[in-house]
């Protein structure tokens, strides 16, 4: 089944934020991991899905969802960057599409839902004979504070709304 692209006009059944040839584009100007150039085209397009819907479920977006008909969290209307810039409710922010690339990458690396690493919160670490001690509260799940970096700007935290959030001048 051929992956089904988001390209912001609402497209009906929509999987992912970007296509393989596109993912290929980012990975080709970011080193082409060989990782990624070998895994086939299906391995590619299962890890876009994977990795869209893994950014939709760990991110609270600004704005609102442009259509109720969408299946993904975007386009989204009345969303706005840190700077305080309006995202186009008619596109996909390259931040949302360099992220699905960085996590379909790792998807293929090692699937990211039998991630079982703990990411940050390291309490203690030793060096020789490698040793790490996380705090009882740290994640289960690998973190990626690349990807955390990159999609901050468009979401809500800490407000406890799903307004935007907007630069008083």
């Amino acid at each position: 089944m051929s992956l089904i692209v988001e390209d912001g006009t609402v497209v009906a059944g929509a999987e992912s934020y970007l296509s393989v040839a596109d993912a290929n584009t980012y990975w080709t100007n970011h080193g082409s991991p060989s990782a990624w150039t070998a895994a086939s085209t299906a391995a590619k397009e299962s890890a876009l899905r994977y990795a869209t819907q893994w950014v939709d479920e760990r991110f609270w977006w600004g704005g609102v969802i442009h259509s109720t008909a969408q299946v993904l969290d975007w386009p989204r209307q009345s969303c706005y960057d840190d700077e305080g810039r309006l995202i186009d409710d008619a596109s996909i922010p390259w931040q949302v599409k360099q992220a699905v690339a960085e996590m379909a990458k790792a998807h293929i690396d090692a699937a990211l839902n039998a991630s079982l690493t703990r990411g940050g919160a390291v309490q203690s670490e030793r060096v020789d004979v490698i040793e790490v001690t996380y705090m009882d509260w740290a994640s289960p799940e690998t973190d990626f504070p690349y990807v955390k970096r990159l999609l901050q700007p468009l979401t809500v935290t800490g407000t406890g709304s799903i307004l935007p959030v907007t630069r008083v001048a």
